[in-house]
């Protein structure tokens, strides 16, 4: 077998392993989590009673306001809270180009124009198969912020147009 063979099945077998781990980890964190939400336009504010954490939490879309715009409650210190951005999980990142290729080759078929179509099928499959590594893909900035007690162990992650918060382990 010719060694380029080789290497693709090798990298599509790689790409296909980590999809799959990728997948399993969102999903076990997604049932694991402690809270999740819709994404919104603005900000929102998560009391301690309805997160189960100690203090509050803010979640905001940095791109329509900012941290300092945000309405705190009286007795907020500043230096007892963090601010970091909440990525997308890999696992979301991935599905994106991988879902866009069956999409694809489902209306190949269907399509007038088939050549055009089975062209942009085989792309979509290189960018499926290239979002998988780290070296390919330029970080995106996410525009979702959250802001959090010190004291409160957490992570979160968007998935699709949803965020969620998971408790971290000690």
């Amino acid at each position: 077998m010719n060694e380029t063979i080789k290497l693709i099945f090798i990298f599509c077998g790689v790409a296909l392993i980590v999809l799959l781990v990728a997948n399993i980890e969102m999903y076990i964190n997604k049932n694991n989590s402690i809270y999740s939400g819709q994404l919104m336009k603005r900000y929102v504010y998560i009391p301690p009673e309805t997160s189960g954490l100690q203090d509050p939490i803010w979640i905001f879309n940095s791109k329509n306001i900012k941290a300092k715009d945000i309405q705190y409650p009286n007795g907020y210190n500043k230096r007892k809270y963090t601010k970091s951005v909440i990525d997308e999980h890999l696992a979301s990142k991935l599905n994106k180009p991988l879902k866009e290729l069956l999409q694809s080759l489902r209306h190949l078929p269907k399509s007038s124009m088939p050549l055009n179509t089975l062209y942009t099928t085989i792309s979509k499959g290189e960018e499926a198969v290239y979002s998988v590594d780290p070296g390919t893909i330029a970080p995106i900035k996410s525009k979702y912020k959250i802001i959090h007690s010190i004291r409160d162990n957490i992570e979160t992650f968007i998935n699709n147009d949803r965020y969620y918060i998971v408790q971290k382990r000690d």
